[in-house]
């Protein structure tokens, strides 16, 4: 069991991981901004080189190997108990074990854009029942409703795109705003 964790320039926040960690007893080892270019498996070995690396995210990271889900979760609490809040969290699987540790970081960035585009286009939906189609011209309902199926379906499918999803929630809000309410004559 051990954990890699990169503050991500918090130094504040990694010093206090740090400490956390020493009081749980369990191993960790602080990831430096010029180790992007190490693997993952380097840096649990403790055989990273320093590498002049491309710039790393200002985000923090906290990667977990061999470490049950209930392990994870204990952890999590005793951080946020601490006032402590690691947003991007992974594990170590047989897959990632070689990959450089920016890779990493772009992997978990992109995912966790991609989650951020499906909670809004859930949202989105959600906000239709804040609507009355009775209140709005046909046409322009028809237009906000198609968009809004195209979300439905879309997010049905097994795996949409980040650009599918951009692509509807872009519909969705351009329909929106663009209802147009019944004259009341």
């Amino acid at each position: 069991m051990k954990i890699l964790y990169y503050d991500g320039g918090d130094h504040v926040k990694g010093r206090l991981v740090q400490s956390i960690m020493k009081t749980e007893n369990i191993p960790l080892a602080m990831i430096h901004s010029n180790q992007g270019c190490a693997t993952i498996a380097e840096l649990l070995e403790d055989h990273a080189p320093r590498h002049n690396a491309q710039p790393l995210p200002l985000f923090d990271l906290m990667v977990f190997d061999g470490f049950s889900d209930d392990a994870i979760i204990n952890l999590s609490t005793t951080l946020r108990k601490s006032g402590v809040d690691i947003e991007r969290k992974c594990i170590v699987t047989k897959h990632n074990r070689s990959w450089q540790f920016a890779h990493l970081l772009r992997e978990i960035c992109d995912e966790q854009e991609y989650m951020n585009r499906i909670s809004q286009c859930r949202t989105l939906l959600l906000e239709v029942r804040t609507y009355q189609e009775s209140d709005y011209t046909q046409e322009s309902w028809q237009r906000y409703e198609l968009a809004f199926m195209s979300g439905a379906l879309l997010l049905q499918q097994e795996h949409a795109t980040k650009a599918q999803l951009d692509t509807v929630i872009q519909a969705i809000h351009h329909t929106r705003d663009q209802l147009e309410k019944k004259s009341c004559l």
